[in-house]
């Protein structure tokens, strides 16, 4: 089976007639628009990168990762000299960890081990480093750690949480805010791309003891109520989590449109859907469209996104498949900050039937 995942990004920046250059990684297809001109594809450069120059103050990037279902999408800076965008490695470039955790336990590293209820797990490498976590829940809950494993070949690796684990002391925030049941958790990024759930509970949660923790770790507590959820990058305090309020969001053939509460003040709006979005055809690949504030004024879109039809867009490779029309599920998401510390945000989601 073949896993696609397309990006589409409109940004803000360009004052006009000055080059955009964006360093690229494994793309299908890349397509650039200018202001409100038509979008146009663009071969990559052997060197790695696709260059053009933009004459509007605004323009979007869409681009086509052929991979595993995780895929990448980088919110490019509003610096034209600063735009990146990395695909997943395919899948035939993807090692495998295997072990044993013996009870069972959660285990991570940049994505989630497959079997690891049973005591035994297989993981996927990323190439380069990895680190892995594994994660023993209960009182108290113990972590064990593993930094720097080979991406580049399938290895063997056993977990003995239970035996050598630490304990893990646990965090009380303060959550202010919520307007239906609250759920804490708590999570590590770390500098190789590893992400791991470290806990969840209603009141406190775990985090890593300092013996475990690098300075280019990144621990974070955060508390979600209904659709909305606050995080704070871990500190020597308790965390105070402001949860801000939910919003109102539609979807139509062409545009998401929302109503927000003007205090919350988004640094980040994107919408996913589980297929490209066009009036009579499901695509088969995933579709994120992501913007700015500053994107949104310069447009004088108000409170709407717009969806391209990413399948009528031009060079849009004819092999990426067409399969039934059937239901459409999407999310829209309402963000600032940073989702490996300081964060807030809210979604809001369905089914549409294209």
């Amino acid at each position: 089976m073949r896993c696609v995942g397309v990006c589409v990004l409109a940004v803000v920046g360009c004052t006009g007639g000055e080059t955009l250059r964006i360093e690229i990684e494994r793309p299908a297809w890349v397509a650039v628009q200018d202001g409100d001109g038509p979008w146009l594809p663009y071969a990559q450069h052997a060197t790695g990168h696709v260059e053009t120059q933009i004459t509007s103050g605004h323009f979007g990037i869409a681009w086509l990762c052929d991979g595993p279902d995780r895929f990448t999408c980088i919110q490019l800076s509003t610096d034209v000299d600063d735009a990146t965008i990395a695909c997943p490695s395919s899948l035939h470039e993807l090692r495998e960890l295997r072990g044993s955790t013996d009870p069972a336990a959660n285990v991570f590293g940049w994505t989630t081990a497959h079997g690891a209820s049973s005591g035994t797990y297989s993981l996927a490498l990323w190439p380069g480093p990895n680190d892995v976590f594994a994660v023993l829940s209960g009182s108290p809950s113990r972590l064990l750690v593993e930094r720097d494993i080979d991406g580049s070949t399938d290895q063997s690796l056993d977990l003995p949480v239970d035996q050598t684990g630490a304990v893990m002391p646990v965090v009380m925030p303060t959550v202010v805010g919520a307007t239906a049941p609250v759920e804490l958790y708590s999570d590590i990024h770390t500098a190789n791309g590893s992400y791991g759930v470290l806990g969840r509970d209603p009141i406190a949660v775990p985090v890593p003891p300092s013996e475990l923790v690098l300075a280019s770790d990144w621990i974070a507590v955060a508390a979600s109520s209904g659709p909305c959820t606050a995080q704070q990058r871990l500190r020597s305090e308790p965390p105070t989590l402001d949860i801000p309020s939910a919003f109102d969001a539609q979807l139509d053939v062409a545009a998401v449109s929302w109503q927000a509460d003007s205090s919350f003040a988004w640094e980040q709006a994107y919408a996913w859907f589980d297929g490209a979005v066009a009036a009579d055809r499901y695509t088969g690949v995933s579709l994120v469209v992501r913007t700015t504030p500053s994107w949104i004024e310069a447009v004088g879109a108000g409170n709407t996104l717009p969806v391209p039809d990413i399948a009528s867009l031009p060079g849009w490779p004819t092999d990426a498949g067409f399969g039934t029309t059937r239901p459409v599920k999407w999310s829209f998401y309402l963000e600032r900050g940073d989702r490996r510390g300081d964060w807030q945000g809210c979604h809001q989601g369905g089914a549409v039937s294209r």
